[in-house]
């Protein structure tokens, strides 16, 4: 009984999906730009709207959306020093 039961499962292993997380298809990307620690505000704010000027640019982009500085939660994943969100 539990050699024909291994037996079927060994069968349908070949039908299981490849991966446990589903690829998302919802046609979304997050661009990073990266920044120098010591950049200041306004600075940033230039480049960031340079680069969403730009991400607006390219055909077939609905929507453009942008993010400075980091959550004040401690379960951010993002850290103090981590250049990408300042």
């Amino acid at each position: 009984m539990a050699v024909g039961l291994l037996a079927l499962s060994a069968g349908l292993f070949p039908m299981l999906s490849k991966s446990f997380i589903p690829t998302m298809k919802e046609g979304s990307i997050t661009p990073q730009v990266v920044r120098v620690p010591s950049i200041s505000l306004p600075e940033s704010l230039k480049i960031e709207t340079e680069a969403m000027k730009l991400v607006s640019a390219v055909p077939g982009v609905k929507l453009a959306v942008s993010k400075l500085g980091r959550g004040d939660s401690p379960a951010d994943p993002a850290g103090p020093m981590n250049p990408t969100r300042w």
